[in-house]
């Protein structure tokens, strides 16, 4: 029987999203894509592949949403380049790690953080690229063994959240609740404390990131066959995700309450839930219960799974997680509900062993390794270029800013409206001169003002074409 489909580009909105990059603009981008080196970040040549490895996230994206040749996918598998991804993501990583909380214990003012805060968002760019492209198995297959290291980067985020569940909750809560009569606040905002803007941003950005390391998550263990003969260990029994799996469900760290108000976190920020629909599963706690049903229901898991009195009787605590509107939402969960009645009546059999082979994986380590005791002069080195550029490098950086995001595009790609360039907020208010940054208030605006200015003269201060 013939069959019809629609055609999403005849939508307007899909129109306006049709070339952000051509095919042949999209493979030269792919092949120039290179390794970097610690030092190099925050220079030009660096912000260049930034640059690049952007405009290939958003397009990767728009193929996705208008169901049209991946040819970004298809690119980043023939020229190799998938490792990359992984390479630079722990690189930056290690710059956030090592290299940024220097820069926030010295006492110094700079003159701007736009370039800071590209590097900081940088991890952010490649983790979505990544969430987006190994949707498809072909896709984790060419991960190979850089797979094992993408695994262990999703499992530091998740238990970094984990461990820290409150703090995050807590500085969401002083931002959105516009706390800023705290005395440590106010006075950073009176002295228009760039730093404490960058800190600010970047710790809701580690948030956004752990949404997306939970979506690969989900792609790799539903690939496990696809990935190296260590992934299925690691996952089962090094990292045990299926328990981690469980705290996440328990602690539900993507929903607060605050006095009568439920705010949950989706694409990218809190949203105030009605009373109506405070029991509809977001995007995030859906992956979770996928990933759950997978590790605990498929059979080339379930033998490999090593269960002690521990892990069962932690496993067994989702069964007062699965409500009847729950499974409303996920039939599926009525499996994961009788394999939970079984596992409470008899114990499983004991995981098949399989011949442990280590692979060499430890790409994080050898990062640190090769920039072990550096860190601090690189920070030195990198500190002009990223906290005093010259004006023309600064210029550069906007023109490359406005080139690469066309807030038409990203506009029409988010499904609400802007968020607010100070505090992540629903935003309504667009900056009249640059019309690059939203705000949800005129106190946000005046807050993040010192930040923006330099780039809001640049970008509206350049010729109209």
């Amino acid at each position: 029987m013939a069959t019809s489909s629609i055609d999403n580009t005849t939508n307007p909105a899909n129109k306006l999203l049709e070339n952000v990059l051509f095919p042949n603009e999209a493979e030269v981008m792919v092949e120039s894509l290179k390794m970097t080196s610690l030092e190099e970040i925050g220079t030009r040549p660096w912000f260049q592949q930034h640059e690049h490895i952007e405009k290939l996230n958003i397009q990767a994206i728009v193929n996705t949403k208008l169901e049209t040749d991946e040819f970004v996918k298809e690119y980043l598998i023939t020229h190799d380049k998938i490792p990359l991804l992984v390479h630079e993501l722990l690189l930056v990583e290690i710059w956030k790690d090592k290299i940024f909380p220097i820069y926030l214990q010295e006492d110094f003012e700079p003159k701007v953080s736009f370039p800071c805060y590209l590097i900081l968002y940088h991890e952010a760019t490649l983790i979505n690229l990544l969430e987006t492209i190994l949707f498809y198995k072909e896709t984790c297959e060419v991960l190979a063994e850089v797979a094992l290291d993408l695994i262990e980067y999703c499992n530091r985020k998740i238990v970094s959240l984990l461990a820290d569940i409150q703090k995050y909750h807590e500085e969401f809560k002083a931002v959105y609740d516009n706390l800023q009569q705290a005395d440590a606040l106010k006075q950073a905002l009176e002295k228009e404390d760039l730093m404490l803007e960058l800190s600010g941003q970047d710790r809701n950005m580690k948030f956004q990131i752990i949404t997306h390391c939970v979506t690969i998550l989900r792609h790799l263990v539903y690939n496990l066959d696809s990935l190296p003969l260590g992934a299925s260990r690691m996952i089962l029994n090094t990292i045990d995700l299926p328990l981690q799996m469980v705290e996440m469900i328990e602690k539900q760290p993507w929903t607060r309450k605050e006095k009568e108000k439920v705010l949950k976190y989706w694409d990218g920020k809190w949203h105030i839930v009605p009373s109506e629909d405070r029991i509809k599963l977001t995007k995030t706690e859906t992956q979770l219960w996928l990933i759950i049903l997978q590790l605990l229901l498929a059979p080339e898991c379930q033998s490999r799974y090593e269960y002690n009195d521990f892990k069962k009787n932690s496993i067994l605590r989702l069964r007062s997680h699965i409500p009847e509107y729950l499974i409303d939402q996920l039939p599926s969960l009525v499996d994961l509900q009788r394999y939970l009645h079984n596992l409470s009546i008899m114990n499983p059999p004991p995981a098949k062993k399989d011949i442990i082979i280590e692979a060499d994986h430890n790409l994080r380590e050898a990062l640190l390794s090769q920039n072990n005791g550096k860190f601090k002069k690189i920070g030195e080195k990198q500190k002009k270029a990223i906290f005093f550029p010259s004006k023309e490098d600064l210029k550069y950086q906007a023109d490359k800013f406005v080139e690469t995001y066309d807030l038409n595009v990203i506009q029409t790609l988010s499904e609400g409206k802007p968020t607010c360039a100070n505090c992540g907020a629903e935003a309504e208010h667009r900056c009249s001169r640059c019309k690059n940054e939203w705000y949800c208030s005129r106190q946000c605006q005046v807050d993040s003002w010192k930040g923006h200015k330099e780039i809001c003269s640049l970008l509206a201060d350049r010729p109209k074409e």
